[in-house]
């Protein structure tokens, strides 16, 4: 049977259709490789951000239960209420495993940074007169980014004031705690604002004010008794009571005949 050849022309065109479908099929097949592995890619640095975030909130939460313990405080001298103790704050860090980090940085994990103002200044960590921690959870790898955790804790004054204190000699009166902390150690009143003939100092207010009363004219007890202890007490009236007890007659007691 005779077949008839195609001409020279169009054999070459078919051959270029050819090689331009094989071009076009490469290029889709490798935008798809790098679109699936730039996906992947993406995919795990999401995954990775997720796990460092949770063991970000594991760290806020174990440094907000740190700051509620007396013992995270000391107490300056001449003081009653405590500062932080920073040096319990440089011990926070927890590592994180497959951490990435610049050369020359001085933890690779998560640990506490002090927070910045709107002018980048450092905030301190402590504020003393109310008693408030500012700081930031940090990341310091660099395999992806993670948003720093906020935290401001507010701590109760009873938890950083000293468990012991004393007013001196001079002003042994405690009325309370000043606005910084401080003991507020008053004077007691003096006993001259009740100086009339038998007053005393009854009460003193929180106030200091003083609350004046009379002792009484007169000590007595019955003609067959004499003073003994408890000592002398008054009601508020004219009279002024002791311990009184029933005197014994030397003539009954052998006790109390001369020899």
């Amino acid at each position: 049977m005779f077949m008839q050849k195609k001409p020279h022309h169009l054999l070459q065109s078919e051959s270029g259709s050819l090689i331009v479908i094989a071009l076009v099929g490469l290029v889709i097949l490798s935008i798809s490789f790098y679109t699936g592995t730039s996906h992947l890619m993406q995919t795990q640095k999401q995954m990775r951000a997720v796990v460092i975030k949770q063991q970000m909130i594991a760290a806020e939460s174990r440094l907000r239960n740190l700051l509620m313990q007396p013992t995270t405080y000391k107490i300056p001298e001449g003081k009653s209420v405590a500062v932080l103790d920073e040096d319990l704050l440089a011990e926070f860090k927890f590592k994180v495993t497959g951490a990435r980090c610049d050369s020359g940085t001085p933890f690779c994990g998560i640990l506490v940074v002090q927070k910045q103002d709107s002018s980048q200044s450092p905030i301190p960590y402590w504020d003393e007169a109310q008693t408030k921690f500012t700081g930031v959870i940090s990341y310091t790898g660099t395999e992806v980014p993670v948003k720093g955790i906020e935290v401001e804790v507010r701590v109760p004054r009873e938890v950083v004031q000293d468990k012991t204190f004393m007013c001196p000699p001079d002003a042994p009166f405690m009325a309370g705690y000043l606005a910084n902390g401080n003991l507020d150690c008053r004077p007691l009143p003096s006993p001259r604002q009740c100086n009339q003939v038998g007053g005393y100092i009854k009460d003193v207010s929180s106030n200091l004010s003083v609350l004046c009363s009379n002792f009484g004219d007169f000590i007595s007890c019955p003609s067959d008794s004499y003073i003994s202890p408890p000592g002398p007490s008054w009601t508020g009236g004219s009279w002024t009571r002791s311990g009184c007890t029933p005197r014994l007659d030397p003539y009954i007691n052998p006790t109390l005949r001369p020899l």
